[in-house]
């Protein structure tokens, strides 16, 4: 956020429609529902009428304006865990960086968004085409207990060399066939940039550079345009502990291919900025460990 970015209007507590869910900072992450004591319905992990709806919306970080049902408004930053929805109102969990826990905001109440070089957004563009989430209306919908759908996958072997990956749909603006295919070593990778405080450029073009290297082995091509459209995206994205370790779970089962692929960018970023930073170093090592578990 730029240096002049000032919280507002948290003096009070929360409402206890955010408060939904408690968490543990650590490397471990514990998520531990509250019970709803005042007989009000309102989201919280857990509650099996809401859906997961978005693909790779955690890490991404900004500021937003939130009005909360007491008409309370308070400016704040979060780094976004996950979008959920029942079709008729749809929440954002959050880690809010100023209460230093997480958050669930009712997306209706999202009165603006402030991107991190303090530009605003009406926050339903912002999220539909700067962070290509999707919002579904009550017909897309269906059972409480239905699993949200994977994504879409080659039909066809891959062939030798490749991995099978995501398929470039016909909405997919710029990046983000791109960010499909490379949405967890991606991950990884800014967590390790920004393990010494700062995402320099030099780390962001080896963060470029391996998502095209995977996208190219999904069979996805990358562009300039692409390319370019990635660079806010890596620029929000801080990753916690929970969202890193999820992304190394996942590549832990993927083919071998890609654990090398991303071992060897992570030893390049590493000395990026020719700097060996101590924290980075304990990064890699356990991104090394958590693989070879395979």
């Amino acid at each position: 956020m730029p240096a002049s970015f000032q919280p507002e209007g948290l003096t009070e507590p929360d409402d206890a429609d955010m408060t939904g869910l408690f968490v543990t900072i650590g490397v471990d992450l514990a998520l531990v529902d509250q019970s709803d004591h005042d007989g009000r319905a309102h989201f919280c992990v857990g509650n099996d009428k809401f859906q997961a709806i978005a693909e790779d919306a955690a890490g991404s970080t900004f500021a937003i304006d939130y009005q909360d049902s007491k008409g309370t408004l308070s400016r704040r930053r979060i780094t976004m865990r996950e979008l959920y929805t029942n079709g008729e109102r749809t929440y954002v969990q959050a880690f809010c960086h100023e209460r230093r826990a997480a958050r669930s905001f009712r997306f209706d109440r999202i009165v603006e968004v402030i991107d991190l070089d303090g530009e605003c957004h009406d926050p339903r563009r912002f999220f539909t085409e700067a962070l290509g989430l999707e919002f579904p209306t009550v017909a897309t919908v269906s059972s409480p207990t239905k699993t949200p759908a994977s994504p879409v996958r080659f039909e066809q072997p891959a062939p030798r060399n490749r991995v099978a990956g995501p398929d470039v749909r016909t909405t997919d603006k710029p990046g983000m066939a791109q960010r499909r295919a490379a949405r967890d070593g991606l991950r990884v990778l800014v967590a390790l940039a920004r393990a010494d405080g700062e995402l320099h450029p030099e780390e962001v073009e080896v963060i470029l550079d391996y998502i095209a290297e995977q996208s190219d082995l999904c069979g996805v091509e990358m562009t300039e345009a692409d390319r370019a459209a990635l660079l806010p995206y890596l620029r929000r994205q801080q990753p916690g502990w929970d969202v890193l370790g999820d992304c190394l779970s996942a590549l832990n089962t993927a083919p071998r291919i890609r654990q090398r692929l991303l071992i060897r960018y992570a030893m390049q970023l590493m000395d990026a900025d020719g700097v060996q930073d101590p924290a980075e170093f304990e990064l890699v090592m356990r991104i090394q460990q958590e693989l070879a578990a395979k």
